[in-house]
């Protein structure tokens, strides 16, 4: 899966319902996608925060784009937490971990969104066996689509694949199966949890509105909730 910033919790059922889970650095990015933008809450409204990043083109590859103004953006995002959740009992750990999330020796967005799916990892107690595509698989960086994942489980002997409820209209079972290979999409279950000032439970918004409003020991749980089809 693409490195993707305080992803919402759907993804972290992703890692949760795998031994390995790959970070797919080395396929092109995505603009206006979820790689350096999510969602948050303010005023029971939706927010959406962005890192911008220079000069954004699907014709870049994730590992190769670079955030704009690190920390003038980093300062005006945390400006935007504390005026959203400023009041949660749970604000103080929270922004620690947002803050650790900038903790980053370079520039690039790939950098910053892997490192904030894994603190929270730490937080939560999740243990997977991470790495990254760019790194252990580069021989395998001129196939593309399905074929490169069937090549990446070969190497690493896995006979499972799990994507995200969505790539099920992009992959075939079949394609997967011939190559000895079971496929499987990954539905979250979504659990409404209180949400302060909202009338309704709005779902889907980043990892951090969830660790601002429960605690970790239920977020633990809600990971688990899942279906595989």
């Amino acid at each position: 899966m693409q490195p993707y910033l305080f992803p919402y919790i759907g993804y972290f059922c992703l890692i949760n319902s795998s031994d390995t889970f790959i970070f797919y650095d080395d396929v092109n990015y995505i603009p206006r996608g979820w790689i350096n933008r999510n969602r948050v809450l303010s005023n029971g409204q939706i927010q959406t925060f962005v890192m911008p990043v220079k000069n954004g083109s699907q014709n870049k590859l994730i590992k190769e784009v670079r955030l704009d103004s690190l920390q003038y953006n980093k300062n005006k995002f945390i400006k935007k937490i504390h005026s959203a959740y400023g009041r949660s009992k749970r604000f103080d750990y929270v922004i620690d971990y947002i803050e650790r999330t900038f903790d980053i020796e370079d520039d690039l967005v790939g950098t910053l969104s892997q490192r904030s799916v894994e603190i929270a990892l730490n937080l939560l107690g999740i243990q997977k066996n991470i790495i990254k595509s760019s790194e252990n698989f580069k021989e395998t960086s001129g196939v593309k689509g399905a074929s490169r994942i069937i090549e990446i489980a070969h190497l690493i002997g896995s006979k499972n694949y799990i994507n995200p409820i969505g790539g099920a209209c992009l992959y075939d079972k079949k394609i997967f199966k011939d190559a000895g290979i079971d496929l499987n999409f990954l539905e979250p279950q979504i659990v409404a949890y209180p949400q302060p000032s909202c009338i309704r439970f709005i779902p889907n918004l980043s990892i951090i509105d969830l660790l601002m409003n429960i605690d970790l020991c239920d977020i633990k749980k809600m990971i688990n909730l899942y279906r595989l089809v």
